[in-house]
């Protein structure tokens, strides 16, 4: 539903009353907006090329094509910080990492160090640089230092701005907790009380079928299983509810939905029945 409304939007827009209506300023924000969608519903390969053309137009239209200094938009700046965000989900980690920096750099510059995208691109960033941890002990651990020093910092400031319970704030606590999981030990059972209260957020304020809420509650039920074993059967429902949750929602053929069994599979290999 969201994809057919935004495209509506899109070719509205592209037939509109105005002078070079493919590249206009509203035109961009559906293509942006479409974008996104399909990042969250067929993953960053579908969004790639879309999200590239509405950063490439955003910045030859609304800066001249500049990228430097403190010529910048913010609309520019939200196709840089998304365009970091489709570059890692493709793998690309350094590219990913280079726009995410110049995207919070030049936010700040913007918009001042409280802004709420300021605080995005910040848990942005830590999260691109969980993909890519150093090999070495003492190097990742100081790097996991940092970005959950990152993490914390955009939380507080997400909290303060929109409430502990916005979407924005939850992404933030998402990536804390997928931080605290990548640390391991005594960090696992700080990001299952993080994935716990994500899930029943999105829950309760977006409903069992939303995306999001199928999303947490996968995460809780891994988090959940690998604390201990007797939490198995509870575990192993919650994933079924999520995969059939996307595939009531979406359809049992969509990327989502078969990304989700695929990893419910992995966790059934990973926590056979005890």
């Amino acid at each position: 539903m969201a994809e057919q409304m935004n495209q509506a939007a899109l070719n509205a827009r592209e037939q509109g009353p105005w002078l070079e209506a493919s590249t206009h300023p509203d035109t961009l924000t559906s293509k942006h907006q479409l974008a996104e969608v399909l990042r969250l519903k067929e993953g960053c390969k579908s969004a790639d090329v879309l999200s590239d053309a509405v950063f490439t137009d955003r910045t030859a239209i609304l800066t001249n094509g500049t990228l430097t200094g403190q010529d910048f938009h913010p609309d520019q700046l939200t196709s840089l910080h998304h365009r970091a965000i489709v570059l890692s989900g493709l793998k690309q980690h350094l590219p990913a990492l280079q726009k995410i920096d110049l995207a919070l750099t030049a936010r700040k510059t913007l918009l001042g160090d409280d802004h709420p995208d300021v605080y995005l691109s910040m848990t942005w960033k830590g999260e691109i640089m969980r993909t890519q941890l150093p090999r070495y002990q003492s190097e990742r651990v100081q790097t996991l230092d940092t970005i959950e020093s990152l993490h914390k910092q955009a939380l507080e400031g997400l909290s303060w701005i929109f409430g502990p319970e916005h979407q924005s704030t939850l992404q933030c606590k998402t990536n804390l907790a997928l931080l605290k999981n990548e640390r391991g030990g005594s960090s696992k059972a700080e990001a299952e009380d993080l994935y716990r209260q994500i899930y029943k957020s999105y829950q309760r304020n977006l409903g069992d079928l939303h995306p999001e809420t199928l999303k947490a509650k996968g995460r809780y039920a891994e988090s959940l299983r690998a604390s201990s074993s007797s939490n198995h059967s509870q575990a192993r429902k919650l994933w079924r509810e999520s995969c059939g949750g996307f595939a009531k929602v979406y359809g049992p053929d969509a990327w989502v939905t078969v990304k989700a069994y695929k990893e419910y599979e992995k966790f059934l290999r990973t926590y056979p029945d005890p």
